[in-house]
């Protein structure tokens, strides 16, 4: 027996219902943007409650649902870039806190690692540096993730030897 919800639907997301969905990311975030699987799961998670909570005496179904999933896949959206400030903020005042003399060590031993690298190594280090995260310094780079971790293995362990 079929799970029906108020609207007399089957409980499961149909293609159309995911197109519907993946069409209201689209709007609101590039689909090559490594989030946008992030916001079609809150979108689809909106609709599902969307499903539950729907009065059809107040508007069309799909109408709702459109509102709900918006607003989730905002909510997320800007959660993320609270995160992702908040984030960048604590990387900027570790950094703040500590002694010009130990900062420039820092710098004199990355230089030095540096020297050791390889122009793809460096390459991966500088994206890594200038990204703050492995996953978006393989988007910046375009490159497969897998690669971008093999290249950082291969850093980290001529930091080590030094």
């Amino acid at each position: 027996m079929a799970n029906l919800d108020y609207c007399g639907r089957n409980a499961a997301l149909s293609k159309e219902d995911i197109s519907f969905i993946r069409s209201i990311a689209k709007s609101l975030i590039n689909p090559n943007s490594p989030d946008f699987d992030d916001l079609v799961q809150e979108g689809s998670i909106a609709f599902m409650r969307a499903l539950a909570t729907y009065d059809s005496e107040k508007a069309s179904f799909r109408t709702y649902a459109a509102r709900c999933i918006k607003n989730a896949m905002l909510d997320y959206l800007r959660k993320k870039i609270r995160h992702d400030r908040s984030e960048f903020t604590e990387r900027v005042d570790c950094y703040s806190t500590q002694k010009p003399d130990d900062i420039l060590d820092l710098k004199m031993e990355l230089e030095e690692l540096k020297s050791k690298l390889t122009n793809t190594e460096k390459q991966v280090l500088d994206a890594i540096l200038l990204c703050g995260s492995a996953k978006a310094a393989s988007e910046h780079l375009k490159w497969h993730p897998k690669k971008l971790e093999n290249a950082m293995a291969r850093i980290r362990r001529k930091a080590r030897k030094s």
